[in-house]
């Protein structure tokens, strides 16, 4: 059995890839999937031509968080495909 319960306070950090230093910082603080692409309307917006319009999701299933990828570019996350 899945707890229903909300995360504890997130954040995601988009990380210039050549000095590995945060570009920018979203703290997400009560909700249970964050949208991330391209397109306006998602809670992080990447206006990059190699981001998706609709990139991924993050989804808090109970007891942790998953990515759901949802392009067709593929999501990387420490140099692996996901």
């Amino acid at each position: 059995m899945i707890p229903n319960r909300l995360p504890e306070p997130v954040s995601l950090h988009l990380v210039n890839p050549d000095t590995g230093h945060p570009i920018q910082t979203w703290l997400f603080e009560a909700q249970k999937s964050v949208r991330i692409g391209r397109a306006e309307g998602n809670d992080v917006v990447i206006s990059d031509p190699s981001v998706s319009r609709f990139h991924a999701e993050l989804q808090f299933n109970g007891t942790e968080w998953e990515l759901v990828n949802l392009g067709k570019i593929g999501t990387l996350i420490s140099s692996h495909s996901v």
